[in-house]
């Protein structure tokens, strides 16, 4: 399967996620929300235009403490964080 295809990082869905998990966990917020396996996206953009907002805004309202990133390549890393 294509991986590309398997993540959706869009604003919204990442909004939804959030509020998914926070549902099945039954807790108030989540100590570290973390943008993971960031190479699969499917490009540079939809995460610094889309997950990054949306995941400031986790953490904005108090759904999460801490924001973090994860994953390999470490060069896909670097790009996001130059961009951010």
């Amino acid at each position: 399967a294509d991986p590309t295809k398997q993540f959706d990082f869009s604003y919204g869905k990442t909004i939804q996620s959030v509020q998914l998990s926070l549902k099945r966990m039954r807790c108030d917020y989540i100590d570290v929300l973390q943008l993971h396996d960031p190479e699969f996206a499917p490009t540079l953009d939809v995460l610094l235009n889309e997950t990054i907002p949306a995941m400031i805004e986790c953490r904005e309202k108090g759904w999460c403490r801490a924001l973090g990133l994860t994953g390999y390549p470490l060069e896909v890393q670097h790009q996001i964080l130059e961009g951010a």
